[in-house]
């Protein structure tokens, strides 16, 4: 998707020999858990919330079959992979950060993230709010079973002794306001897609994949309600 910005954190090594008498000990940066690429989700405006005059989001849920951070060693590098997870936005919370402390040396140039339901019949992603016509407020669940795959391009290098963060922001009014919620199909007095072959949900689907980016701007006090 978008060229982004990373933070670097560099650790320290112990060295080898006599350490002068008055030397503090050097800080346990240097593990395995402080090194490697993380990942912070964060949701733009934040949500649960408000987006505009007409629609609030109430939940956003994603089965990600398989999240990769590509660098040179190319895709299916199970260190800088990770498989059959969800991530959520919703009263409980938001995403955790992801952490890959094994990722190797070298230049990272895109993210994949595979969309799709942990069985048969479970969806792919659902989310959840309420859309004001004029006076009118209805919920809608906008859910999804097909396959839906996301690809963020990037330029990042990972260098020894090294953290990298990539912020991703999920964009997600580039995707909703790409409805016309009137055209949704009422069921059970929640506002729908027709079914897998919604016109609408075709287009969706692209403008959902397009709301995931990175972003080195984002600010994380806007989500951490």
């Amino acid at each position: 998707m978008r060229l982004f910005g990373a933070i670097l954190v560099f650790a320290g090594c112990h060295a080898s020999g006599m350490a002068a008498p008055d030397a503090p000990p050097l800080p346990d940066a240097a593990t395995s858990q402080s090194l490697g690429i993380f990942v912070a989700w964060h949701a733009s405006p934040a949500l649960p919330g408000t987006l505009d005059d007409h629609l609030t989001v109430s939940e956003a849920t994603f089965h990600i079959a398989a999240f990769e951070v590509i660098g040179d060693a190319g895709p299916g590098d199970s260190r800088t992979t990770r498989l059959k997870y969800s991530v959520a936005w919703d009263a409980a919370g938001k995403p955790a950060q992801e952490a890959f402390p094994d990722a190797p040396v070298g230049m990272y140039s895109k993210i994949t993230v595979d969309l799709a339901g942990p069985s048969f019949g479970d969806f792919a992603y659902q989310i959840r709010g309420t859309y004001r016509d004029g006076g009118v407020v209805k919920p809608f669940s906008l859910i999804d079973y097909v396959r839906l795959g996301a690809t963020i391009d990037c330029q990042e290098a990972v260098v020894a002794g090294s953290a990298v963060t990539i912020p991703i922001s999920f964009k997600v009014g580039d995707a909703l306001n790409s409805l016309d919620f009137r055209r949704l199909t009422s069921i059970d007095g929640a506002l729908m897609f027709a079914g897998p072959l919604d016109l609408q949900l075709l287009s969706f689907r692209d403008h959902l994949a397009a709301a995931f980016k990175v972003d080195d701007h984002v600010d994380d006090s806007i989500d951490d309600r």
